[in-house]
């Protein structure tokens, strides 16, 4: 009997030992997969912070760059300009040289000495003034010219270089930025793979579009104003890109699971202006996680959100007009390539088919 009791007590405390590994194991694989998933997190958001912070340094680069540029156009112009003048100018010196030269040195006296009477000497000696003064003239513009000239082309080559030098920049910020881009590719791309980690932070991008309902509700800023006629849109990307994904429930690639799609995915490459597709009022520019760096504009009957973008070009609380340029697409959030996310909602937050309002 106490035999048989050792070997239960013994069987028991096998068990309550493998248990309690089993225990630890599970804790210690939920803990490596919540560090796998937070390391992962801030990957992805570092290299969204650096890829808004490059995208942005190349917008400003661009906008010097079309400054200097036209700043070359412009200067360039007026150096044709001055020189056209100048030949015009020269060939009438040329003129007045030889015909001074034809007449001799006695010309300006003879004029004088012609006179008809004492009157007509005065009329005559007022006539050689002016032309002497013309001449003057003429030679000061012919020297004042050159020097415009000589000022424009030197200013007209520094500007050259200085636009080298910028464009220069401009490359290296790109290439900086692919090469951010992509890294941020292949983070996702084994992301996809950890299909644990992904749903994880699949749901919080649902939880931020739960957020937005309630931001929309609960915030007097997206209150109904004026109405906006729909018929007055603009194409959100200047031109016609393709949809690569529809509103409302698909399946997802990933999980393979039906998965609600708030907006619709327009397939446009990096840094592609996006446009206000009407007159409103920015009630949201920065970013919003899962949705990277987003953009929302109250337009009084409905409410437009621009998902992912590389940089935004407004701020909180600013008025726009239709087509005006409030971001640069990217690649920022859980988004596995360059796309915009474009969503329409009501004033209750509730969201519908943004295709209808893509103009194209």
């Amino acid at each position: 009997m106490k035999r048989q009791l050792s070997i239960v007590l013994t069987i028991i405390l096998m068990l309550s030992f493998n248990l309690k590994v089993s225990a630890n194991n599970a804790r210690e694989k939920l803990e490596n997969i919540k560090n796998t998933q937070q390391n992962l997190k801030s990957e992805i958001m570092q290299l969204d912070k650096e890829i808004t912070e490059t995208s942005s340094s190349i917008n400003k680069l661009n906008e010097e760059i079309n400054k200097l540029n036209k700043n070359i156009e412009c200067t360039s112009k007026e150096i044709k300009y001055h020189e056209n003048k100048l030949k015009l100018e020269d060939d009438m010196f040329k003129k007045r040289v030889r015909a001074m030269y034809t007449c001799g040195d006695t010309a300006y006296l003879d004029i004088i000495l012609n006179s008809k009477n004492f009157s007509d000497a005065i009329d005559k000696i007022e006539l050689v003034k002016k032309i002497i003064h013309y001449d003057k003239n003429l030679m000061d513009d012919i020297c004042k010219n050159k020097k415009s000239i000589e000022n424009k082309k030197e200013k007209l080559e520094i500007n050259k270089q200085k636009s080298i030098k910028l464009k220069e920049k401009y490359n290296n910020k790109f290439k900086d930025l692919k090469n951010k881009s992509n890294e941020k590719e292949k983070i996702m791309l084994a992301l996809e793979k950890d299909k644990n980690t992904y749903e994880v932070m699949l749901k919080e991008q649902e939880n931020n579009s739960n957020n937005i309902v309630n931001m929309i509700k609960n915030d007097s800023k997206y209150s109904k104003s004026s109405a906006v006629v729909k018929g007055s849109l603009c194409c959100v990307t200047g031109n016609a890109f393709p949809i690569t994904c529809n509103y409302g429930w698909r399946e997802h690639p990933v999980l393979h699971t039906k998965k609600f799609h708030s907006g619709i995915d327009i397939g446009v490459p990096s840094g592609t202006l996006i446009y206000a597709v009407a007159d409103g009022v920015v009630t949201y520019s920065g970013n919003m996680s899962g949705y990277g760096n987003v953009v929302m504009i109250n337009h009084g009957d409905f409410i437009s959100l621009y998902a992912h973008n590389s940089s935004l070009c407004v701020r909180e609380g600013q008025n726009v007009k239709k087509g005006d340029v409030i971001s640069y697409s990217g690649n920022t959030g859980m988004s596995t390539g360059p796309h915009l996310h474009f969503e329409i909602r009501k004033s209750t937050g509730e969201t519908v088919d943004s295709l209808s309002y893509y103009v194209r």
